[in-house]
């Protein structure tokens, strides 16, 4: 009797990973979202500043604070696509022959997580390596890659808006070339630590 039970147990075993992964991906979904609302108010706010008062100070931290949402929308966006992964592996995985009762889930959790890291590492398509790219930095287990991309998108994101910002009317207009030779420099430091932190 306890054989014929094995089954029942790891389907509610993975429809309960299942569930749980697709509430993670939701969140992650929902975070999206929220950042979508803190990048308009944060616009908004930066208009409704004085033309006279859009100095040096305002345009750093505004630009800080735009690098910082938008590498928090990279974060999440893979976040949300590993968890996505997941799921897939979580469905279609193969079955499991369980040590115990007791460590069924646990052992079922690896062996989805394990199924999961062997698909994204296979995508070979044309938009696959984007999605590869999402999924792979977006591992649960990867906190400190995670932390990385976001540091250097935050760093990357906020000097180009820095830049940028004078062309619709954000901050000066006039950049003396010290501001410009910085910023080129900054930008190649960004890619340099890129390319160290994410193995391109």
């Amino acid at each position: 009797m306890q054989e014929n039970n094995e089954p029942i147990r790891e389907l509610q075993a993975r429809i309960a990973l299942v569930e749980h992964h697709t509430s993670q991906m939701q969140g992650y979904k929902t975070y999206i979202l929220t950042v979508a609302i803190l990048i308009l108010t944060t616009f908004e706010i930066w208009f409704r500043v004085e033309t006279c008062h859009r100095g040096f100070p305002v345009n750093v931290i505004m630009s800080v604070a735009l690098g910082a949402i938008l590498a928090s929308a990279i974060a999440f966006v893979a976040r949300s696509m590993w968890y996505g992964q997941l799921v897939r592996s979580a469905v279609r995985g193969p079955a499991v022959t369980p040590v115990s009762a007791d460590l069924l889930m646990s052992q079922l959790d690896q062996d989805i997580t394990h199924h999961a890291q062997r698909q994204v590492e296979i995508r070979t398509g044309r938009i696959d390596w984007i999605v590869k790219w999402f999924a792979a930095r977006g591992d649960h287990r990867k906190t400190a890659e995670l932390w990385a991309v976001w540091l250097v998108s935050c760093l990357l994101i906020s000097v180009v808006v820095f830049f940028v910002s004078p062309m619709f009317g954000l901050g000066p207009i006039t950049l003396t070339p010290v501001f410009i030779i910085l910023g080129v420099l900054v930008i190649i430091l960004v890619i340099a630590l890129a390319c160290l932190a994410l193995d391109c």
